[in-house]
C-alpha cells in the first residue's frame, strides 16, 4: 500500500475507534495528528483539543505546533 492508503486506513480506523469510544483520549490525539498531516487544521485542532480537555495535555502543545504553520 501506498502512503495515501495508509493514511486513509488509519482514518477509517481512528473514525470507528471514535464511534465506540468517543472518549477515548489517544486515538482523539492519533486523528488530530493524521487531520494535521492531511492538511486539515480545523479538524486537527478540534480533536485534538478534545484529547486535551480528557487529560492528554500534550495535545495542547500540538495545537500550538499546528497554528505555528
Amino acid at each position: 500500500k501506498n502512503e495515501i492508503d495508509l493514511l486513509a486506513d488509519a482514518r477509517v480506523a481512528f473514525d470507528r475507534a471514535l464511534e465506540l469510544y468517543p472518549d477515548y483520549s489517544l486515538a482523539l490525539y492519533c486523528s488530530g495528528l493524521l487531520y494535521s498531516e492531511l492538511n486539515d487544521k480545523v479538524s486537527a485542532c478540534k480533536d485534538l483539543r478534545r484529547a486535551g480537555q480528557l487529560g492528554m495535555k500534550v495535545a495542547f502543545d500540538a495545537i500550538r505546533e499546528i497554528m505555528a504553520d
